[in-house]
This record gives structure tokens, C-alpha cells and sequence, in this order.
């Protein structure tokens, strides 16, 4: 059965301290490194946008405006490390969902 990006089982962090102690290949070791790398940086963008959420129900300005700054800036880190590093963007089924417009890979480096 072929996988799908939207279709498997999220891999634990059990599986991954597994996959770590019985396989010594460096390569397969940084791609575990980069999973839980940006499980943590999921982890701290979710709690940025609480912040955001949290500061609107109380009308607070400064508390948005901090925290937006703070994921906006987490984000664009992100994006010049992929960048950086020859990542690609991948389209998903889902990614208009989001944004309201079909999924475009903006200007060509």
C-alpha cells in the first residue's frame, strides 16, 4: 500500500528513539533530528498563535503584536534555513484550504 503524505500513522517519539539506537546511518540520524527539530518548532509557533489568540479576547495590542512579531519571525527563520539548506516547498491537497487561493511557489530564486 503506497503512502501519502496525508495518509500514515504519525511516527512516535518512541519510534524515533528506537530508529536511533538500532540504526547507526548518519543520514538516517539527521532526518530524525530533523523531525523532532521541527516538532519543536511546531511545538513553540503553536504557542506563539495562542498568545495572539489569547491577547484578541482580552484586547490587548501589545500582547499581539509581540507575539505575532516573535511567530512571524520563527517562521521566516524557517523558510531561509529550508532555503539555505536546498529544500523544496511541497503542495499539499490541503494548502488552499488555508489560504483561500491555489497553492503558488511565489518568485523563482
Amino acid at each position: 500500500m503506497p503512502f501519502k503524505v496525508d495518509d500514515f500513522e504519525p511516527v512516535s517519539n518512541g519510534d524515533l528513539r528506537e530508529l536511533w539506537r538500532m540504526c547507526p546511518d548518519p543520514t538516517l540520524r539527521r532526518l530524525i533530528l530533523e523531525v523532532v527539530r521541527y516538532r519543536r518548532v511546531l511545538d513553540k509557533a503553536h504557542a506563539e498563535a495562542l498568545e495572539i489568540h489569547y491577547g484578541l479576547q482580552a484586547d490587548n495590542r501589545g500582547r499581539i503584536v509581540g507575539s505575532a512579531k516573535s511567530l512571524l519571525d520563527r517562521l521566516q527563520d524557517e523558510k531561509k534555513r529550508l532555503g539555505s539548506q536546498g529544500g523544496i516547498m511541497i503542495q499539499l491537497r490541503t494548502d488552499s484550504q488555508y489560504t483561500g487561493q491555489p497553492w503558488d511557489r511565489g518568485p523563482s530564486r
